[in-house]
């Protein structure tokens, strides 16, 4: 394991302590008012520097997540995308787990703790071929707390819920999906689409209106409105309120899943990518400049940023909408209701 990756896992660790030791209460099963304590009872403490798998199953459904020696990979797909700092979390709390108390000798199969058929059950493996298993049971009503059982002991304990966070992720929570271009808004001063059926522009623009107020004075003031204009030529104006939102939905859409995360040229076709909608934001960047003969200052440098969208019908006849960014292997599934006018 490289020293970037321990000395997280280490700094994670560390978190993981701290907070054991400052947030652990004694409680009883009958609901009694809990009472202040500092004592708390380490079921599980290894080093996860030498953590090399985790396996957790969560509704039927197990999850294995390896270490390569540099990375972190699911083996049954090692091209999947995974967001390393979050597993690196995960290894940090697993690998150290505090219980709040000690609740019984006999209990670690009793179907009174959930222990019989658990909410999430753990297996680390570590770098020596040592293995550590647990499994997580019900939540205990009155503390909130969960049931917990080491294999290899008969004895439970509990603890705090906070630990399912760490092992209830899926693959898919955990991807490391690649993210639009951060693009400022305001700089923003035209989005132009173009494909199989034609295309649209829309465009920000400012006009001088004369206002008079109550008094009869008149008063000039900057507008801006935006103007959709078809291949035809046909415009159409919209009210700033109207094209904020359109420019706002394509530059933060909504994904709803990432359904490939290394699309291939023969898979195109199956997301509408072969024959894509091209959308082209148009916006400026603002360059600083300073020479020897002149005084520092700004120029406007204009960029564009294009994104691929696919159209494919699902059963009920609609429109899924796939998306892909530009230098990307992934698609996504959007919402694309936000900015649907410019299709």
């Amino acid at each position: 394991m490289n020293k970037g990756v321990k000395l997280l896992l280490a700094v994670l660790c560390l978190g993981v302590l701290i907070g054991a030791y400052f947030g652990v209460r004694s409680i009883s099963d009958d609901g009694e008012t809990p009472a202040e304590t500092t004592t708390y009872l380490f079921v599980v403490e290894t080093d996860p520097a030498t953590l090399v798998g985790i396996k957790y199953e969560l509704n039927g459904k197990a999850y294995t997540f390896a270490y390569n020696g540099s990375k972190w990979i699911n083996p049954a797909d090692e091209r999947m995308p995974l967001d390393q700092t979050a597993i690196a979390t995960s290894a940090s709390a697993l690998t150290t787990v505090a219980c709040n108390r000690f609740i019984s000798q006999t209990g670690n199969t009793s179907a009174e703790y959930g222990l019989d058929d658990p909410t999430c059950t753990v297996t680390l493996t570590y770098s020596d071929g040592s293995t550590v298993a647990y499994s997580i049971g019900a939540k205990n009503k009155h503390t909130s707390e969960y049931y917990f059982t080491k294999a290899g002991s008969t004895a439970v304990y509990g603890v705090n819920g906070a630990i399912l966070d760490y092992c209830s992720k899926t693959y898919d929570d955990l991807l490391a999906l690649d993210k639009i271009e951060s693009i400022d808004a305001a700089k923003v001063e035209k989005i132009a689409t173009a494909g199989p059926l034609g295309s649209l522009t829309l465009e920000k623009l400012t006009r001088t209106e004369t206002e008079v107020d109550s008094e009869g004075v008149s008063q000039e003031k900057k507008v801006t409105y935006y103007v959709l204009t078809n291949e035809a030529g046909e415009k159409n104006e919209l009210d700033a309120e109207t094209g904020d939102e359109i420019v706002d939905g394509v530059l933060a859409p909504i994904v709803l899943s990432c359904p490939d995360y290394y699309l291939e040229d023969d898979e195109l076709a199956k997301y509408g990518l072969d024959a894509p909608v091209t959308l082209t934001v148009h916006y400026y960047e603002e360059l600083q400049i300073s020479t020897e003969n002149s005084s520092a200052g700004t120029i406007k440098n204009q960029v564009q940023y294009v994104i691929s969208f696919g159209f494919v019908k699902n059963a009920e006849g609609k429109d899924t909408v796939y998306m892909q960014l530009p230098d990307s292997d992934m698609v996504f599934e959007v919402d694309a209701s936000a900015f649907a006018s410019l299709f």
